[in-house]
């Protein structure tokens, strides 16, 4: 290094002699550097220049004025590159001085791209970093790096790496530190640094820049080193899985597959992937068919790089790796198909859905296809599974429906051969419908006059049911009647079946046998409303009805009943409370053969003279007669 105050003076005035001098006598590239000088006559103007005095690649010239003392300062920052020597010259009246300097130093740098912190510890009197140090760290060192000047020969420098860079990337133990203008090269590297990220360097002669550069792992594109088969195979196995070889440790995406095979014969197919190390691999869910040409495509979205350093994080490119199968052997004999259905009822018909259908082939190579139609509708059948060379499944989602279902299943093999077999399924789960016939449900029948019906069952199955086994059995309940044979009669209709054995839903239905030919009350009572009787005296109550010949009616349970009414105008007010009416006869309500008519002697002496009354029969099953007229009771 230049030693400070070496000076060329000049001649100068008498009794004076000027200087020049800089702060330093080396500096690193981009430093500021002072120049001072003395000896100038107070007020004189000194020009002071400065060059390159190597390569003439940079120069720079200042006018300064000396002050009361003589003295003159100027100020400049150097160049950012590296020039070993500059020449300083200052002119004036005075005389000329001359000095130089060097820009010389130690600079550790990182990669193009990179930062990093480096810790640095200066050894002033030691040239093999040992002994007392001053120790600095700097934080995001990158291409200009961190400079050290001023250090000479008998002393050093320790440089420490950090062992990742701002980026993530981390320290190339490998590499290690390297240098292209050290001529003493590096000293030496520390022994406890595993990662190799400590060096150790003798200080440097005076104007050499020297550089040190951290080295950093820099990150490449994941990339298909490999596969089985090779791109371009031939006779590829059908049952061949695939493998590929990453040149480093990569992470695939499943959704959506980061590969994807396709065949000319057996189309798209899918798998399951599994990895050891770099290799990855992809086995097929069915197998390839014979004498195809596949393409498997390894997807760029899909590979990612496991490595922190990024980018490049994803494969530059699809990879496509073809590949044909081997051709098929020689075969004549076609594949054996089973088609069958869960055990049935009645008469081979099921009565609950769905029916599970059993689907089955077996081939002396493989089965290569299958299919089923049910009817004329086709219906899907899971994949052939692989390797067997054989199927054997449930048709999808079984039969429903009533009906006769016929099931035809048919399969080939490789070479071609086609199978076939058919089952038939039969569905009934709709019971029979059973009614009720010989006459309208509701119907009313009178008693003695309307011939009564003859009631029956009928029983049909819907369509497309299996058909009645069985029609219903008819129950006719007349405990409803009474004596007289009058009152309800229900009808049942149960025990129906079908062929297929689904029992049927009871009906039921119900008329009516009534009294008929009920007129009204026949006089004495006058209809008019002009009858008189006496309130000591029977009130006589006569009626007919129709069907009773030759003996009557039993008139058990049947009653005379009446209501007061008004004895003026129209006679009926307000609906009054309804009585039976006491007999005043021991025979009570009785039937006239004779006359062909009923009679009862009402016996109203419970109630006063002078009030106004109507009478009716009434049957005990909600029939009555119509009120007689209105009568009044005297004294």
């Amino acid at each position: 290094m230049g030693a400070l105050g070496a000076l060329a003076v000049a001649p100068a005035a008498a009794g004076r002699t000027p200087t020049i001098r800089t702060d330093r006598a080396d500096y690193a590239p981009g430093d500021t550097v002072t120049i001072s000088g003395s000896g100038w006559a107070p007020g004189e103007a000194v020009r002071i220049s400065v060059n390159d005095d190597d390569g003439q690649t940079w120069s720079r010239v200042a006018s300064v004025t000396a002050d009361a003392a003589g003295e003159v300062t100027d100020t400049f920052a150097l160049p950012d590159w590296f020039v070993a020597t500059y020449a300083v010259t200052a002119t004036g009246s005075s005389g000329t001085a001359t000095t130089t300097f060097t820009d010389g130093s130690m600079r550790a740098v990182a990669p193009p791209g990179e930062q990093f912190t480096l810790t640095r510890t200066v050894y002033a009197a030691s040239a093999t970093c040992e002994g007392p140090g001053t120790t600095t760290t700097v934080a995001n060192v990158g291409t200009i790096g961190s400079t050290v000047n001023g250090l000479t020969a008998a002393q050093s420098l320790r440089l420490v790496a950090s062992a990742t860079a701002t980026s993530s990337a981390p320290f190339d133990s490998a590499t290690g530190w390297t240098t292209g203008n050290d001529p003493t090269g590096i000293v030496s590297t520390s022994t406890t640094s595993v990662a190799n990220d400590t060096i150790c360097v003798v200080g440097s002669a005076p104007g050499e820049d020297r550089t040190y550069q951290a080295n950093y792992v820099s990150d490449t594109a994941p990339r298909v080193a490999g596969s089985e088969p090779p791109d371009g195979s031939a006779g590829v196995a059908v049952d061949a899985d695939l493998a590929i070889e990453f040149g480093e440790a990569v992470t695939l995406t499943e959704t959506p597959s980061w590969i994807t095979v396709t065949c000319s014969s057996s189309g798209a197919h899918a798998g399951t992937t599994g990895a050891s190390g770099t290799l990855h691999t992809f086995d097929p869910t069915v197998d390839f068919a014979y004498g195809e040409e596949c393409t498997a495509t390894v997807h760029a979205s899909g590979v990612h790089d496991a490595d922190a350093v990024d980018p490049p994080d994803q494969m530059a490119a699809d990879v496509e790796i073809s590949f044909t199968t081997v051709a098929a052997p020689p075969d004549g004999i076609a594949p054996v198909v089973m088609v069958a259905h869960s055990a049935a009822g009645d008469a081979g018909w099921n009565t609950t859905t769905p029916v599970a259908v059993r689907v089955a082939a077996t081939d002396n190579v493989r089965v290569t296809s299958l299919g089923c139609t049910v009817g004329s509708v086709d219906t899907a059948l899971a994949p052939v599974f692989a390797p067997a060379p054989a199927y054997d499944g449930a048709l999808a989602g079984g039969l429903s429906g009533d009906g006769v279902h016929t099931v035809t299943c048919a399969a080939r093999d490789l070479a071609g051969n086609r199978g076939s077999a058919t089952d038939t399924v039969r569905i009934d789960t709709i019971a029979p419908v059973s009614s009720v016939t010989g006459f309208t449900a509701g119907h009313s029948f009178v008693k003695g006059v309307d011939a009564l019906p003859s009631a029956g069952c009928t029983t049909v199955d819907p369509a497309p049911g299996s058909g009645v086994d069985r029609t219903a059995t008819v129950d006719v309940n007349t405990t409803g009647l009474d004596a007289n044979g009058v009152g309800t009669v229900v009808v049942t209709c149960d025990g129906g079946t079908d062929a297929a054995g689904n029992g049927d839903v009871p009906a039921s239905a119900s008329y009516a046998i009534v009294y008929g030919g009920i007129g009204g009350i026949l006089p004495p009572i006058r209809s008019d409303g002009t009858g008189l009787f006496h309130r000591g005296r029977t009130v006589p109550v006569k009626f007919t009805l129709a069907g009773d010949a030759p003996g009557g009616f039993a008139t058990t349970g049947w009653a005379v009943e009446r209501k007061p009414v008004a004895c003026a105008g129209a006679f009926d007010g307000p609906d009054a409370a309804r009585e039976v009416v006491p007999s005043g006869a021991p025979a009570g309500l009785r039937y006239d053969a004779d006359a062909d008519q009923y009679a009862f002697d009402a016996d109203l002496r419970d109630v006063p003279a002078g009030t106004c009354w109507r009478l009716r029969a009434a049957f005990g099953n909600g029939q009555a007669t119509p009120w007689s007229g209105a009568f009044r009771l005297t004294r």
